[in-house]
């Protein structure tokens, strides 16, 4: 984990060169800061400090493994590699006592593999045995191939006692290392130089592809890791601590110190009734040309939270919602909160073959649909309710409130995961996680009675029950989007003439549209996909953008970040109310 600068809360993000090395060398994703040029060049920096861990020490802890100072901190350095790509194999250019050698050809190339998590002490050995090995290879020019990160160790002339720390810009930092200033400079070196009984660093790095901040923080990982590795040598590498006692109070406590009031006791349904109350009259729900009030949508619901008892729905039932964007939808989905129940969303445009597992695992009693989905439904079960057919039916229903017993620690929905690590899983959410989801959302977005929120996702996204309860838990309008699938220019058009003032879109979507001629649009909110600069730089300018991060076992939303045009790399931000990360 990769502490983040507060004063400039943005992360680095690892990013692969352009190209493998030659010599099948593993690719370091390295934590670079800009983007990778196509033509890479090389505008150096150094950052100097010094290793606050006695040399003594690591001395004694070398010598105890059979090896030397400078070879537990050339594995130190490796460990730090490893923490900050997660990648188990390295390759790292090698110069330990680079005054001795004449030329770029002397350079060691070290492979390792970090696989097994092993532990610091174990390591080390393996450092050691493989040094020695390549150390004792026949070595040719040709056989020096480039290396993204170096590491070199030297012991300065009694002489140079009193001398500056280390080289004091990047190109004698260069020399130092006895590179070839001609040839492809590594992304990141670091020197270091052993003066009488102090240790003396340096950092050398690609300003075109680190920013000085982030060079710092490295330093300083390295030397909370030097600490920890001399005191316990015997502790797994992963398990190695990396941060600062800031950087610990920073991100453990004060990032975390979210807490806010919610009301944790309540329905998500009984705060959308709290707005029929105040806002009988007011536009709740608009689907291309129809629209309802939330009197008109609460009477509706209500009428099939009745019928829906009378099938046997209450607290802790299953109904499976199969239906496209519609009015009906979101009706069957107040409707199943209002009964009790808990809905579990079934995207019609799924395969048959996943709506049929979907189905048989989750046992649902009664399934909501339309009749033009009927006839392509697998057979289960299950009482199917057709909400367009078969209204005459449900309209003969009271309209007051239901009354089922509900309570905030009961299911409010059950969605299945995408599938990708194995078989669709089914995760359950109670109405407390919801409501906590929801209150911070509202805050997050500035949503409020006179916003406009669109509804675009796929039921079977979670971010889709963030879109409607927001709206209509705020007193807003919930906009429904078309069921196609809508992007790029239509997009645009729908945003413009529906005068959606909050969006939450997928970032492949937000990057399809044009920007131009959104005059109501004021906060785009993107999730379940990576956002790049670009798509920030296109859209934050003028209106606020968030990149929301969460898991579906977390309710939708975990963490949020407000972005800004020209802010460099989105992050996932900070914890959500009342989330701790």
């Amino acid at each position: 984990m990769l502490a983040t600068d507060p004063t400039n809360h943005t992360q680095p993000i690892a990013q692969p060169p352009a190209s493998q090395p030659p010599d099948d060398l593993p690719v370091l994703n390295l934590p670079i800061d800009y983007p990778r040029p196509a033509a890479q060049t090389y505008h150096g920096a150094l950052h100097s400090f010094t290793i606050d861990t006695d040399l003594a020490a690591l001395a004694a802890l070398g010598a105890a493994h059979s090896t030397t100072a400078a070879t537990a901190l050339l594995a130190a350095f490796q460990v730090l590699l490893f923490r900050y790509t997660g990648q188990p194999e390295l390759a790292v250019g090698t110069l330990i006592e680079p005054e001795r050698h004449e030329s770029h050809s002397d350079l060691l190339v070290l492979r390792t593999a970090l696989s097994g998590m092993p532990t610091f002490a174990s390591f080390l050995k393996e450092v050691h045995a493989t040094l020695l090995d390549v150390s004792a290879q026949p070595r040719h020019a040709s056989d020096s191939p480039p290396v993204q990160v170096l590491f070199a160790f030297q012991s300065a002339p009694q002489s140079a006692a009193d001398a500056g720390a280390i080289p004091p810009s990047a190109e004698t930092c260069r020399a130092a290392l006895s590179l070839d200033v001609s040839s492809s400079q590594p992304d990141l070196a670091l020197l270091i130089t052993q003066r009488q009984e102090r240790l003396h660093a340096g950092l050398c790095y690609n300003q075109e592809l680190f920013k000085a901040a982030t060079i710092r923080r490295l330093s300083d990982h390295l030397q909370v890791l030097l600490a920890a590795i001399v005191a316990q040598p015997e502790t797994c590498i992963a398990e190695l601590p990396l941060l600062t006692a800031a950087e610990q109070q920073q991100i453990l406590i004060d990032w975390n110190a979210t807490q806010q009031p919610y009301p944790d006791r309540a329905c998500i349904h009984e705060l959308f009734e709290a707005q029929v109350v105040r806002r009988p009259d007011a536009s709740a729900l608009c689907f291309e040309g129809s629209c309802l009030t939330y009197a008109e949508l609460n009477h509706r619901a209500n009428q099939l939270a009745h019928h829906l008892r009378r099938l046997h729905v209450g607290p802790e039932s299953l109904v499976g919602i199969c239906m496209e964007r519609s009015l009906e939808l979101i009706v069957g989905i107040l409707g199943v909160f209002k009964a009790g129940g808990a809905y579990v969303p079934l995207d019609p445009h799924y395969p048959r073959e996943r709506l049929a597992y979907m189905l048989e695992d989750a046992q649902v009693p009664v399934l909501l649909t339309q009749q033009h989905l009927d006839d392509s439904l697998p057979v289960t079960g299950a009482q199917v309710v057709c909400l367009d057919t078969d209204w005459p039916l449900i309209a003969q229903e009271s309209t007051d409130n239901c009354v089922s017993g509900v309570s905030a620690q009961n299911l409010v929905y059950m969605i299945y995961t995408s599938g990708s690590t194995g078989r669709p899983k089914g995760v359950l959410v109670q109405h407390q996680g919801l409501c906590n989801l929801t209150q911070s959302e509202i805050q997050v977005n500035r949503c409020h009675a006179e916003s406009r929120v669109l509804q675009y996702s796929s039921i079977s996204f979670d971010g889709s029950i963030d879109e409607i309860c927001m709206a209509l838990v705020a007193g807003a309008t919930l906009v429904v989007a078309p069921p196609r699938i809508v992007l790029g220019s239509e997009l645009a058009s729908l945003l413009r003439d529906q005068a959606i003032t909050i969006s939450l879109l997928p970032p492949s979507a937000a990057a399809s549209m044009p920007t131009e001629d959104l005059p109501h649009l004021q906060t785009v909110n993107v999730g379940g996909e990576a956002c790049t600069e670009e798509i920030v730089a296109r859209l934050a300018p003028g209106r606020r953008f968030v990149n929301a991060y969460g898991l579906t076992e977390n309710t939708v939303c975990a963490t949020v970040a407000y972005c800004e045009a020209d802010g460099g790399k989105p992050t996932i931000g900070r914890p959500i109310a009342n989330m701790q990360v």
